[in-house]
């Protein structure tokens, strides 16, 4: 792969101009961004958000926590991790709020789900997709998430919070 693909100086903020081809040139917008979504997508937002795990600060939990997912800050998780198999465990889900560059890292681009925060889907939760708002019917409303055995799966609102808080923990813990 062409080096000028990759982050020139990864010590320095992803926005600084020693990184600016990749920002700039890099054309991710048929894998980062959801296609119902008609938002202008000028700032090369992303509309999937990886998931890691439950509570705001889940990126920063210990790999072997009860409540860590897939993905964190400075943890590692190994497929052998995943002890409730792969095809049930949630790896990304789809926002249309609070999203941004898909280089930026942070909450923008990785979070756990937040009990204290909104509903976790619906038009106006932590994870909510474009699908259904043409229609303006609540009941339409999906979110499509992918799971880590790379299948996608759409859930509406009336997804229950401990469903969802199952499926994104990593490991089956009491």
């Amino acid at each position: 792969m062409d080096p000028k693909w990759f982050i020139k100086d990864p010590k320095k903020p992803w926005d600084h101009a020693n990184n600016a081809y990749v920002i700039q040139h890099h054309h991710l917008r048929h894998v980062i961004s959801c296609p119902a979504n008609e938002q202008a997508d000028e700032n090369r937002s992303t509309h999937y958000i990886a998931i890691t795990g439950v509570g705001k600060d889940a990126a920063c939990l210990p790999a072997g926590h009860r409540d860590s997912g897939l993905f964190g800050y400075d943890r590692v998780t190994k497929l052998g991790d995943i002890t409730r198999g792969a095809e049930n465990v949630i790896m990304l889900a789809e926002t249309a709020n609070l999203h941004g560059h898909w280089l930026q890292g942070g909450f923008s681009t990785s979070r756990g789900l937040d009990q204290n925060g909104a509903a976790y889907l619906g038009m106006d939760g932590q994870f909510n997709g474009m699908h259904g708002r043409r229609l303006l019917i609540p009941a339409a409303f999906t979110t499509n998430v992918l799971m880590a055995d790379a299948s996608v799966r759409s859930f509406t609102d009336s997804t229950s919070d401990a469903v969802l808080e199952s499926l994104v923990r990593v490991a089956n813990n009491p």
